[in-house]
């Protein structure tokens, strides 16, 4: 009975067919702490420290390409974000562009697994606040590069909704005012999107 049960399980994975085309809102939580190099006229210092909140939003295509037919695709994406981080004495945000590249296989006809590297690039800015001084406005490029894991659920025809967990990291090169700060964080990431399905229909086996 059980090798009837297995082969039943099986067969039907082989049958559900992976077609991703994706036009997604998205949301993540980033990794909170970071090592700071701060530099100005006076020297240079490190410490360590983390942000009461790094987030980002916004939205992002994913398009999967494969033969007709088979559980597995591969998939290439690409995402604008707005990102806020919040820490004591300072504010932070800017825009990236991320891009991503990956597999994606069907655990069933509106279930799948997904695993993509990505990387981004944008700009920051950071306004820090001084006690007894003028606030002080930094800015500059922000680099970025992780792995990612996820599950995409078709709720609907047109619908589907995707969680995904995994480990960022960034740099932050920021100068302005005659200082120079350099913001290094790396730690797990996790992130939540709601999609358009923008092509639902079978394809053409070849």
């Amino acid at each position: 009975m059980r090798p009837l049960v297995i082969l039943l399980a099986c067969g039907a994975l082989g049958a559900a067919e992976l077609q991703v085309s994706d036009l997604r809102l998205v949301a993540e939580a980033r990794p909170t702490g970071f090592d700071a190099t701060w530099e100005d006229r006076l020297g240079s210092r490190s410490g360590a420290g983390s942000f009461s909140g790094a987030w980002a939003g916004g939205a992002g295509a994913r398009w999967g390409f494969g033969p007709a037919g088979r559980p597995w695709q591969v998939l290439v994406g690409a995402e604008a974000l707005y990102l806020d981080e919040r820490a004591p004495g300072s504010a932070g945000s800017g825009a990236l562009a991320r891009a991503e590249a990956g597999l994606g296989w069907a655990l069933g006809h509106r279930l799948a697994l997904t695993v993509l590297p990505l990387a981004g690039w944008g700009r920051m800015r950071q306004r820090l606040t001084v006690p007894g001084a003028a606030d002080l406005d930094l800015s500059g490029p922000l680099s970025e590069y992780g792995l990612r894991a996820g599950l995409r659920w078709q709720a609907l025809d047109r619908l589907a909704l995707g969680a995904e967990a995994g480990w960022l990291a960034s740099r932050e090169r920021l100068s302005g005012d005659g200082a120079r700060l350099t913001l290094e964080s790396s730690g797990a990431w996790a992130g939540l999107s709601l999609a358009w399905v923008f092509e639902q229909r079978p394809r053409t086996l070849e």
